[in-house]
């Protein structure tokens, strides 16, 4: 059997989540082919998927949105990136027929979440399962009137499949098709070298988290002296211009061999964007969340009513955020109980597995 998982180029968030199931999957069924197709960073593919032996495609199935960093979305050059690979999806279509076809090998195709797979799981015959939140065809419906085509087209997408396995924080996907919800989605934590983990046991002040992705978002670097009685770890690949982070005695880098879930033990809190797999894994770890608001990406309004139903939390405008006004409190806000399972990971591979 061939999985072929057509990837999100947009951002690291959908290459976390299907790094989880994959994982528990690949324990399930280790005999099976494993692809997975995007143009996310390869070296954050190789980190997340570490483990599973997955064969890469530098493929571009959607665009998500065009951003200049974790907060702010491009609108314009959004619709004009979507126009341009809505014009030429065929040639990566039959380009991928003609590749996968070589294999001779029963084939599944798993999206999370482009619409676009949907024509390669056509011309394939192959059954399809989406994973997701959202499609972008509702994201798209919060911008202007130029983007009514592209959302029409999307529908019609998204309304093919054999299944959908809807993930918490979900909205829209009114699709035709079954669908099977599952729980949060949380990656197994890795253990860190042994003098960085003894480097995190002896700070002696609340540790927080600053995570934004793979888009990653610039910090003025002056602000953390205001907030002595903490402890702040960035993670290494978020930053640009990390020379002006050196020197400041409250503040570590974290470097990019680890990910945020294998540092959250650790933590006590994290400054974050509104984003899934960042806040499946640090309701998990019981985390203080402080998230950053975010702009013309409806996604995060869903994921913040939420979040707030499961967790206490606190809101930080950007402009708070770039001032330094960041509202931290030594004490913990969380709730103790998570309604939610924390199981998603395992359950969905089991839908997969039971599929086939």
């Amino acid at each position: 059997m061939l999985i072929y998982l057509c990837l999100s180029s947009h951002g690291y968030g959908h290459a976390a989540r299907q790094a989880a199931i994959f994982s528990e999957l690949y324990k399930l069924r280790p005999d099976w082919t494993y692809v997975v197709s995007s143009n996310v960073d390869i070296s954050f593919l190789d980190l997340a998927f570490k483990g599973i032996p997955i064969i890469h495609r530098r493929v571009q199935w959607d665009i998500g949105t065009v951003q200049t960093n974790a907060l702010n979305v491009d609108i314009e050059a959004t619709l004009i990136s979507i126009d341009k690979l809505n014009k030429s999806y065929n040639n990566i279509i039959i380009q991928e027929q003609n590749w996968i076809e070589k294999f001779s090998l029963p084939i599944l195709v798993l999206a999370d979440i482009p619409p676009l797979a949907s024509k390669l799981a056509e011309i394939l015959s192959a059954p399809l399962i989406w994973i997701g939140n959202f499609g972008w065809d509702d994201i798209y419906k919060a911008y202007d009137n130029r983007f009514i085509e592209h959302i029409e087209f999307y529908k019609s997408c998204y309304s093919t499949g054999s299944l959908l396995i809807s993930l918490p924080f979900s909205f829209g996907m009114n699709w035709p098709i079954p669908k099977k919800e599952v729980g949060l989605i949380v990656n197994n934590n890795r253990k860190i070298d042994s003098s960085f983990r003894t480097f995190l046991l002896n700070i002696n002040k609340p540790i927080i988290l600053i995570n934004f992705g793979g888009m990653g978002y610039f910090l003025p670097s002056n602000h953390f002296s205001s907030w002595n009685e903490f402890h702040f770890l960035i993670m290494e690949a978020n930053i640009t211009r990390s020379t002006e982070y050196y020197g400041i005695k409250n503040l570590s880098l974290i470097p990019s061999i680890y990910r945020p879930i294998d540092i959250m033990p650790y933590c006590s809190s994290i400054i974050c964007k509104p984003g899934f797999s960042t806040f499946c894994e640090a309701l998990y770890y019981k985390l203080n969340i402080y998230y950053v608001t975010r702009d013309s990406f409806i996604e995060s309004d869903y994921l913040v009513n939420s979040l707030k139903k499961l967790s206490s939390c606190t809101s930080l405008s950007k402009q708070d955020f770039l001032s330094g006004n960041w509202k931290l409190n030594s004490e913990s806000i969380l709730n103790n109980s998570l309604p939610l399972s924390s199981t998603g990971a395992l359950e969905s591979s089991k839908i997969i597995s039971d599929f086939i």
